[in-house]
């Protein structure tokens, strides 16, 4: 949450209004004063107070700002410099005028869609920014090996005059960070995640190509890559390889699906080998339908967003207004986030449904207790507009870590006998007898369920601390009615042979060794105080006496 006396200053800079809060920063627009009243917009991220005296923190914040200061392309954002203010760390970055992809797509389905080339011309600029970031290397040639680990349309930018920026490497990866990802650590969007990413292996440039195919078959199909999916779902699926496929976008070009499925193939090595690769090949499908030019994205983007922009910027100009006055900006500072989200009221539903081909309503990751995705929390990028990359207004909670350790994945192996036995994890249907599988080594009971036609089923609690082998022998189900049958059959015999027992033939001659007659079965036997009669002899010459 905002610290409880605004900040006015952070170095040479004026704190006018702000952006975002998230878990490892706040987020400002500022503006840099000059001679003869110039003032200068810029975007300041500035490191929690809180969070400055915590090492680990401080060197992964640095980590950030050394690298985004490295990047220098017109697809990436700007970072200016990193300054201490006392104990106070802050970033200085690039002023956008513009929204972030996530909000675009939103506000473009309450007109129709976003049309399709305009979608492609966005992402392939965003490779070409990524492709930059990729072969970033170090002062004496090495190369730093960076991935961004964190690509989804709340992380493009586009200007509205038609500039595309990849933004915030908070979460970046290089080769010579000083802060490590510790084992287990998984960091970003579920949703837009790489099959390595989701078992926290070594990652490579090609996860971020992950990522953007799944933006393009979003793009595609006009539906969220997942649907419905939850996302312990979506790490089960990734983890195992059951990725979606292209086959389920029969009305997208052939050129567009090859393009898709190579962006989206399981390995690594099966997919683009860089950024450029991929924005080549979605280059060569623009060029033969008219690629539209970058001032068409950045008109429609303006268009969309024309009421945002008006009201955004009178809040704007009476905070500059007030510091060339005053010499200081006033001490009630606006959320430029909260006008925004005044703004797109109703702006979004959520509801499941399916949206119209090439429009795509990017889905809110909703993140379980046992992960966090940690970015420097807020990065925003874009004044007027500048985006937070929280996608609610600032929390009131105190300041959440930056990061969560996410237990290692546990293996689950289970075998039943009959073959045609199915699994049930949860009431989540498990593909296959045997089945082997990964799942987040959450240290809780899951209800485990085993069925097949014919058998009892059975129930069982899988603990998930560990690798678990579990095998089972279904029992056959016996109906009610056949039991009953059977006792009744059995029981009819029974009489059957008392009755034979007791039946009188004459003997020949009496033998001492001769077997006494069977006794009667107990329910043959005469009350008590109540005399059996004896049995009737036959005669056998006049058997009617």
């Amino acid at each position: 949450m905002p610290p409880a006396t605004p900040l006015q200053t952070l170095g040479k800079y004026h704190l006018i209004a702000e952006l975002g809060h998230g878990g490892m920063a706040d987020v400002y627009l500022a503006a840099a004063q000059g001679p003869a009243g110039f003032s200068k917009l810029q975007v300041v991220k500035q490191l929690r107070p809180a969070l400055a005296e915590n090492p680990e923190i401080v060197s992964m914040f640095l980590d950030e700002a050394r690298l985004a200061a490295r990047l220098n392309h017109p697809n990436v954002v700007q970072t200016y410099e990193v300054e201490q203010d006392g104990e106070l760390c802050f970033i200085a970055m690039e002023y956008l005028d513009g929204q972030p992809l996530d909000r675009i797509l939103r506000r473009a389905r309450k007109q129709g869609a976003l049309p399709l080339p305009l979608h492609l011309r966005i992402l392939s600029d965003a490779l070409m920014g990524l492709h930059h970031a990729h072969e970033l290397r170090d002062f004496d040639g090495t190369p730093l090996r960076v991935v961004h680990r964190d690509v989804s349309p709340h992380n493009i930018f586009v200007t509205y005059d038609g500039q595309v920026k990849v933004v915030d490497f908070g979460i970046a990866k290089a080769a010579n960070g000083s802060a490590e990802t510790r084992t287990g650590v998984l960091k970003g969007k579920i949703a837009y995640m790489s099959p390595e990413q989701a078992v926290s292996d070594t990652l490579d440039r090609r996860s971020d190509l992950f990522a953007v195919g799944i933006l393009l078959h979003e793009a595609l199909s006009g539906d969220r890559f997942w649907k419905t999916t939850t996302d312990v779902q979506i790490l089960h699926k990734l983890s195992n390889g059951l990725i979606p496929s292209v086959d389920e976008l029969p009305q997208a070009p052939p050129a567009l699906r090859r393009i898709c499925a190579r962006a989206l193939a399981r390995k690594p090595s099966d997919r683009y080998a860089t950024a450029a690769d991929f924005h080549e090949d979605l280059e060569a499908f623009l060029r033969e339908i008219g690629s539209p030019p970058g001032r068409e994205v950045g008109a429609y983007v303006a268009s969309l967003f024309q009421d945002r922009r008006q009201q955004a910027r009178a809040v704007v100009e009476e905070q500059l207004r007030a510091l060339r006055e005053q010499g200081a900006p006033p001490s009630v500072r606006p959320n430029l986030h909260s006008l925004q989200q005044t703004l797109s009221v109703n702006a979004t539903t959520n509801d499941g449904t399916s949206l119209s081909p090439a429009t795509v309503e990017p889905t809110r990751v909703r993140t379980p207790w046992w992960v966090l995705a940690a970015a420097g929390g807020a990065a925003v990028l874009g004044a007027l507009g500048l985006h937070a990359l929280t996608s609610s207004p600032a929390p009131s909670a105190p300041a959440v870590a930056p990061s969560a350790v996410l237990p290692a994945l546990a293996e689950l192996r289970l075998r039943a006998t009959p073959a045609s036995a199915r699994f049930f994890l949860d009431d989540t249907p498990l593909p296959g007898n045997p089945f082997a599988g990964k799942f987040p080594r959450d240290g809780a009971s899951h209800r485990l369920r085993i069925e097949a036609p014919g058998f009892a089923t059975t129930h069982q609690l899988v603990l998930l601390d560990g690798d678990r082998d579990l095998a089972v022998d279904l029992v056959p189900e016996v109906a009610p009615s056949s039991a009953a049958d059977e006792r009744k059959d059995d029981r009819k015999d029974t009489r059957t042979a008392a009755r034979a027992g007791t039946k009188q033939v004459a003997p020949s001659a009496p033998s001492a060794s001769a077997a006494a007659p069977p006794e009667p079965p107990p329910d043959e036997l005469p009350a008590p105080g109540v005399k059996k009669k004896p049995a009737r002899e036959i005669d056998k010459d006049d058997p009617w006496q």
